[in-house]
Parts: C-alpha cells; structure tokens; sequence
C-alpha cells in the first residue's frame, strides 16, 4: 500500500509539474508576445510620425510650389495680356495705314478727274 501511495504521489507530481511546465510556457509566450506587440506599436507610432513629418513637409513643399506657381501663372497671364495689347496695336496702326492709304487713293482719283 505504501508503494501505491507513492506512485500515485509521484504520478500526481509529475503531472502537477508538467501543468506547472506548461502554465509557464504560456506565460512566456504571452511574454514574448507582448513584446511583440509594443514593438510593433512603437513601429506603427513612428511610422505614423514619420508619415505625418513627410505629409506635413509635402505639404509645405506643395504649398510653396502652389504659391510659386500662382506668382508664375500670374505673370505668364500679365505678359499675355501685354503681347494681345501689343497686337491689336499693331492691328490698329495697320487699320490706320490702309485708311490713310485709301484716303490718298481717293484724293488721287479726285484730283484726276476734276
């Protein structure tokens, strides 16, 4: 009966052990998953941080690039206004030659026949 009892005490152990051995691989796991996890955390913020540095500078950039590109639209429009001015004076000094020149016409022929 003795000898009973302590198979039975050691098989109880031995099974106390290895449920003790596997609570503590459980824990270590959660453990090394946890870590894990800050880890992947700690990347995220600073994924997030360097996403929002490089968002915030592409919007300066494009900022900058949209006011440079208004001043720059602005004066293509300025220097396209200036060439049209240009032209119809042109056009107009054109007109006022052909009226001259038909003018002359006209007093040639006057004077021809009268």
């Amino acid at each position: 009966m003795v000898l009973g009892k302590q198979n039975r005490n050691i098989s109880k152990l031995s099974d106390a052990m290895k449920l003790l051995n596997a609570r503590v691989n459980n824990l270590e796991s959660n453990l090394h998953i946890e870590i894990d996890m800050e880890r992947i955390e700690d990347r995220s913020k600073l994924s997030q941080v360097i996403l929002g540095i490089e968002v915030a500078d592409a919007l300066k950039i494009n900022s900058h690039t949209s006011g440079y590109n208004r001043a720059r639209n602005s004066s293509r429009a300025n220097r396209n206004v200036e060439q049209v001015e240009q032209i119809e004076e042109i056009e107009e000094q054109q007109v006022e030659k052909i009226k001259l020149l038909r003018l002359k016409k006209l007093k040639g022929r006057k004077c021809t026949k009268g």
